[in-house]
């Protein structure tokens, strides 16, 4: 793409630093108002004299105007200030269009923007080594938590006051003699990060289980993010948004449990850890991965790295000695969970899949085990279901007529003798709509193909239309 600008009317700054491979566009803002010897909020009033640009969120996708004035200042491509956000990355991650203010899944909220979460994430280590130090992109993202260069846990606080560390658009309590001072120290109490090097959460060359997995799995959502394709568990290698999906809803899973600690007691009796893995004592825990701290998240993503290496053993064996319901394995029935994930969910904890179903199977052992899933809760519904199914299959003349058939239903059990006929009429028709097609949206798991042969993961749960 051209240069843009010179029909703007807008001429280059005196100096415009060049902006480097990986750094956030707010860093790169701070970077060009220190070498032109103003201030961040002097420089955005160049950019937009008619708003205050400091309060959108720059990093997550500035507006246009922005752009197109900052291209002409800086003689920079458009193309280049693209890559410097966070927009860019969001094709990779997910499907639907990101917002633009708001919550959104792995991007970490700042304090201005939000009252809940940390700070701006960084590495004391790399700003003490490099002489013209900047804030990398890839510490905006909820996932990562760890400097793979140093080995070492992210910071997101101030390690000196403990508050969260603000960028841009934050209010400065402290006089800091340059705008690059915004990078280097704490807005609050002025202390310097770089004198922080060498202090922190280590990892040493045979790191624990967990934060071992902790960073496999933020390497391999990096390398999905620069690729676009990515190994998703138990297949070959799949679109990189198909993992993000995936890993989320593990996540969510172990963020549900944050109550009860179901998983979390029968992961430490597995790894054999005598003290607690998920920190799991705060009431007001948030319940979005993204508003949690760095070790809170650190630690999530450990364990979720840990289920998905042995996919799909380890994370079978775990769900069901914990107990956890069929209704958070498959969120209330969300559309955008992708198929590697909903195959394992509906041959491994749905009855339609269960051993009592399979033609070999002894009548005696096909009762007891019916009997024992009909006692849960969750499987006692589906089980329902799937006994109305089959009798509206076995009656394929009472289907033309609703009110003869919700009579039969009721007369041979199958609903409650209180029931209304004109209540069990209502909700033939989707009964009978599910009876008539093939496969049901836990049954349709498939035999896995290549991503690009594969339906959209917002079309796997949908039925498969009949033949």
């Amino acid at each position: 793409m051209p240069l843009a600008g010179k029909e703007a009317g807008l001429k280059p700054w005196p100096q415009h630093p060049r902006l480097r491979e990986g750094e956030a566009l707010s860093s790169w803002l701070v970077r060009i108002a220190d070498a032109n010897g103003v201030t961040l909020r002097c420089l955005c009033r160049q950019l937009c004299p008619e708003r205050e640009a400091l309060r959108e969120p720059l990093d997550r996708r500035p507006a246009q105007d922005f752009v197109e004035a900052l291209a002409a200042r800086t003689l920079t491509s458009h193309d280049a200030i693209h890559r410097a956000t966070i927009w860019s990355l969001f094709p990779a991650m997910i499907i639907e269009q990101a917002p633009l203010f708001g919550h959104q899944y792995w991007v970490l909220p700042l304090s201005q923007f939000s009252r809940q979460g940390g700070g701006q994430q960084f590495c004391p280590d790399c700003l003490a080594e490099e002489d013209t130090c900047h804030y990398q992109m890839a510490w905006r993202l909820g996932f990562v938590t760890a400097c793979g260069r140093h080995r070492r846990l992210l910071e997101d606080v101030c390690p000196s006051c403990g508050r969260a560390k603000t960028l841009v658009g934050g209010t400065s309590h402290v006089q800091l003699p340059r705008a690059m001072d915004a990078l280097t120290r704490c807005l609050h109490c002025g202390c310097g990060f770089r004198e922080a090097a060498g202090s922190g959460h280590r990892f040493t060359k045979a790191p624990s289980i967990l934060d071992g997995h902790a960073l496999s799995m933020q390497e391999t959502l990096a390398s999905a993010l620069e690729h676009g394709t990515a190994p998703l568990p138990g297949l070959g290698m799949g679109f990189s948004n198909l993992l993000f999906q995936g890993v989320r809803q593990v996540l969510k899973l172990l963020l549900a449990d944050r109550r009860k600690g179901r998983i979390q007691a029968t992961v430490r009796r597995i790894l054999g850890a005598a003290e607690p893995i998920l920190p799991w004592g705060d009431k007001h825990l948030p319940s979005h991965f993204e508003l949690l701290n760095i070790r809170n998240r650190h630690a999530l993503m450990g364990v979720a790295g840990w289920l998905l290496e042995s996919w799909p053993t380890r994370f079978v064996e775990v769900i069901r000695e914990a107990g956890v319901p069929l209704k958070d394995l498959v969120d209330g029935g969300r559309n955008d969970l992708p198929f590697w994930y909903l195959d394992v969910v509906r041959q491994h904890f749905c009855v339609a899949h269960a051993p009592w179903r399979a033609p070999g199977t002894p009548l005696a052992e096909k009762k007891g085990s019916y009997k024992l899933l009909a006692n849960r809760k969750t499987s006692g519904r589906l089980s329902e279901r799937e006994r109305r199914l089959d009798f509206i299959r076995e009656h394929p003349d009472l289907a033309g007529n609703l009110k003869a058939l919700a009579k039969a239903m009721r007369k041979a059990g199958l609903y409650s003798e209180r029931t209304q006929v004109a209540t069990i009429t209502q909700s033939l028709p989707s009964l009978v709509g599910a009876a008539t097609r093939r496969d049901e949206w836990w049954r349709c798991a498939g035999t896995p193909v290549s991503p690009v042969d594969r339906p959209s993961s917002r079309s796997v749960l949908a039925p498969a239309a009949a033949s």
